[in-house]
Parts: structure tokens; C-alpha cells; sequence
């Protein structure tokens, strides 16, 4: 079974909703409100996975009681987990190319989508 525990679909959670549904998983989405602190007084937050997250409000997934946060990470699990069909390419320098993405998506896009949608 898999819950994902996100909130409008901001940078993170949209990543996480998109590929859910490009891989056609069923899973339980749990909308949290970030923005009232709700996620502190939810179990899968309280983990030690979910307080490593760098994104800070990134969406959590739990999946056989596997807690799993950070979006980009939570992607390559998917992708481990529920290999067809496949989110990334098979070759070393398509997997480079997906973490430049990344890494420009999450340090640099994100923050300034985050900081648009709280005005």
C-alpha cells in the first residue's frame, strides 16, 4: 500500500503525484496543511527519514510501513520499487542528465515557485 502525505501540489508533492500516476500506482493521498504545521503532529513526520529531508515540507511517502522523504529521492525509489514503467533512462549519462535537472529543480526553481506561491 502506498500513502503519499502532501500538500497543494507544490514542487515536491507535484513531482511524487505526477510520477505516481505516469507509473499508474494506486496509492491514498493524504492532503496535509503545511502552512496551519499540521505535518508536526503526524506520525510519519515525527521519523528520522522524513527529518532528513532537505526540501523541510517535502511530501512523505510510506509504503509497507517504509517511511520515505525528499522528493527526488522518493522518485528513485519508486522507480526501484515499480520498475515498469521505468522513470529514468537506462544509460549513465541519461541518469547524469536527471540529476543536473534535479539539483537545479530543487535548489533554484523551487525555492522561487515556494516563495511566489506564499505571496
Amino acid at each position: 500500500m502506498l500513502e503519499l502525505f502532501h500538500w497543494e501540489p507544490n514542487c515536491g508533492s507535484l513531482k511524487l503525484l505526477v510520477a505516481l500516476h505516469e507509473k499508474g500506482l494506486e496509492f491514498q493521498g493524504r492532503w496535509v496543511d503545511f502552512l496551519s504545521l499540521e505535518q508536526y503532529a503526524l506520525a510519519p513526520f515525527g521519523t528520522p527519514e522524513a527529518a532528513i529531508t532537505i526540501e523541510g515540507e517535502a511530501p512523505v511517502l510510506v509504503h509497507d510501513g517504509n517511511v520515505i522523504a525528499d522528493s527526488f529521492n522518493t522518485l528513485l525509489y519508486l522507480d526501484d520499487a515499480f520498475p515498469a514503467p521505468p522513470l529514468q533512462p537506462a544509460t549513465a549519462a541519461g541518469q547524469w542528465r536527471i540529476q543536473v535537472w534535479a539539483r537545479l529543480f530543487a535548489e533554484v526553481l523551487a525555492p522561487a515557485v515556494a516563495t511566489l506561491g506564499c505571496q
